[in-house]
């Protein structure tokens, strides 16, 4: 057998064939530049969806309030007016009809032509107070109806049709980028190179502090799909690589002697670690055991990088690279972070905890969630070290509170330690227990999508999503009254399973239907699950605007309805109107099961294109994270 030379790569070939490790070296050399540009590529093409961001980018950051909301929860000495917690009583007497006058919120067209043109034409609101409407932008999906109606298409759980078509593109580069003048069944090096040039891409789309999410306007949450199929094809390469050579090897003999040279000794424990990656990152695991999910992947990001380097140096600087974006997403969220007391109060209609943190009243937008940990020994050996995300149900100004629905090992522990007997007396016949937690955040969110900029909006949740639908319509309501919001029409939809589920959120929701000045509030909320319990009696004496049904609502009706009544409200009557006055579309928020999102996209795909280019566009909002 001839004498053998290894390459950077542990590769074996003849001296016959006139092959030396400098030739290695040029090799390496070509297909790292060959890799980097197709990378470069790749990029490119993020960038320019992030060109297409820019109009709304603009249009946001144009208003002052939003340099300081969204990016780091605080503590604010300023205060907004609070909203009744779940364990305060609500203040609902007998006959309705000696009701009328406290419930009393515009619920005619009269009403809303009066407190909206008249307040508009003066620009005034409805209290006197002075106009500072929010500028409006249209998503692009709003404009190309057709067009973002067939992208929106599911073809799978979470994979839609436009999805579909940008992981079909990226495997398309990556297929070009091994493929290339390079025979995969001969040159094995390639795929290798492909493989590490992936790495710091599936790094940055899989940080909180996601650098490729904030130039596309996304929450990491929202690119998590294309951070597994990355990851996934990280995999696949870096395996199509050590095949080549182990099949080479075993052939010539020679494997276990190549398996004791270092390079090629840490080029299988980077393998193995991109292995144990991809198989603990399946559902099953990320569902059931997260904990074994997470230690896994600490593990590998250690492993991997480690491996890489030794392996083949060339790697080094796709190693930093990754590195480095894993290190600034640690120092971010080390800002971002807060340690402070918090209570919990247990729901049992909703079977949920209650996280209170008054401390922190500032600095999120309507639909953001954070990551909860919290200490307390009643979670565990290493309950404490988990950590989870879930949407802030209050808005900025009011103290920051979290609804915690009992999912798992962990949340059920959590509800446990709120039920404690020995608790604090809340002085409603409830205790309170306090815990000390930590707090990270704010995460996700609309992105650019200004939700006051809009003529009217639809919310559409199921169980635990209220806590999404709460906090955008309290902030909406809010605007209103101070004279920033456009909206005049506001349906919100909650579906839960059982009718006693609104009891506790009376107080909230009366409060909400009190406060309302100009804009049209209706809040209906639909139980699923039969039971002997009579709620046409249990909820008589209910506010007018307020209604609970049996039965899966009619989302197709709701939004056209909501389309009627938005341009009705708007329709000039032949005199001058204020600029304010345009229709500036619908928005449609939907956070709840798969099954829920479909439904009302499905409903969006069926709006008749004139009225829809009448309302001025609709554009829907999904929340699928963190409720």
């Amino acid at each position: 057998m001839p004498s053998q030379l290894s390459g950077p790569s542990g590769s074996s070939t003849s001296t016959d064939n006139g092959y030396t490790p400098a030739f290695f070296q040029i090799r390496a050399l070509d297909d790292t530049r060959f890799v980097l540009n197709i990378t470069i590529s790749i990029l490119a093409c993020f960038a320019l969806f992030a060109v297409l961001t820019w109009p709304r980018l603009f249009t946001r950051f144009s208003r002052g309030s939003e340099w300081t909301c969204g990016h780091i929860i605080y503590h604010s000495t300023k205060s907004q007016r609070r909203l009744p917690t779940f364990k305060r009583k609500p203040t609902i007497s007998s006959p309705l009809e000696s009701r009328q006058e406290k419930w009393r919120v515009p619920n005619s067209d009269v009403d809303h032509t009066t407190f909206s043109h008249i307040g508009l034409v003066h620009h005034e609101g409805a209290h006197g107070v002075k106009l500072s409407l929010p500028p409006h932008c249209r998503s692009w999906s709003g404009i190309f109806q057709k067009f973002s109606a067939i992208l929106g298409i599911q073809l799978d759980e979470g994979l839609s049709l436009g999805r579909s078509i940008v992981l079909l593109c990226y495997s398309a580069a990556v297929l070009f980028a091994s493929l290339y003048k390079s025979n995969p069944f001969q040159d094995y090096l390639r795929t290798g190179f492909v493989s590490t040039a992936q790495i710091p891409i599936v790094f940055a789309l899989g940080t909180k502090n996601n650098i490729i999410g904030k130039f596309l306007s996304m929450g990491y949450e929202k690119l998590n799909y294309l951070h597994r199929f990355a990851g996934a094809l990280v995999v696949l390469t870096a395996n199509l690589h050590a095949i080549g050579y182990i099949y080479e090897w075993t052939l010539e003999d020679i494997m276990m002697r190549k398996l004791l040279t270092p390079a090629v000794a840490f080029g299988f424990l980077g393998l193995v670690a991109a292995d144990v990656l991809l198989f603990f990152s399946i559902p099953f695991w990320r569902r059931r055991f997260y904990n074994v999910f997470l230690f896994s992947h600490i593990l590998g990001i250690i492993f991997l990088p480690v491996g890489l380097v030794f392996h083949m140096p060339e790697t080094l600087p796709w190693v930093l690279a990754a590195a480095g974006i894993y290190g600034l997403d640690y120092l971010i969220r080390v800002f971002k972070t807060r340690i402070c007391s918090a209570t919990l109060r247990p729901i049992p209609e909703l079977g949920m905890t209650r996280v209170e943190i008054p401390h922190l009243n500032a600095g999120w937008r309507p639909g953001q969630h954070v990551r909860l940990r919290v200490f307390s020994t009643g979670l565990g050996i290493i309950g404490w070290t988990e950590i989870h995300p879930f949407t802030i149900a209050s808005v900025s100004g009011d103290g920051l509170t979290l609804m915690v629905k009992k999912a798992g090992d962990w949340t059920n522990k959590l509800y446990s330690i709120a039920t404690k007997s020995d608790g604090i007396y809340s002085g409603d016949g409830g205790s309170e227990m306090k815990a000390t937690v930590w707090i990270e955040g704010p995460h996700g969110g609309v992105g650019n999508t200004m939700m006051d900029s809009y003529s009217g909006a639809v919310f559409v949740v199921g169980g635990s999503g209220i806590t999404f639908a709460l906090s955008s319509v309290t902030d909406l309501v809010q605007k209103d009254v101070q004279g920033r919001s456009r909206l005049k029409v506001i349906h919100l939809i909650w579906c839960v399973q059982d009718a006693p589920s609104l009891q506790p959120m009376i107080p909230t929701f009366a409060a909400l239907l009190q406060q309302v000045t100009s804009v049209n509030l209706q809040i209906s909320v639909h139980y699923t699950r039969a039971s002997t319990f009579d709620a046409k009696k249990a909820y008589a004496h209910l506010p007018p605007q307020l209604t609970i049904g049996p039965g899966r609502p009619r989302i197709a009706s709701v939004i056209d309805s909501a389309i009627d009544h938005a341009c009705k409200l708007f329709t000039p009557s032949g005199q001058e109107h204020h600029a304010s006055d345009k229709l500036s579309g619908l928005l449609v928020g939907v956070c709840g099961p798969l099954g829920l999102g479909e439904e009302v996209r499905k409903a969006v795909r069926t709006i008749d294109t004139g009225r829809f280019q009448k309302v001025g566009g609709v554009e829907v909002v999904e929340e699928t994270f963190g409720w």
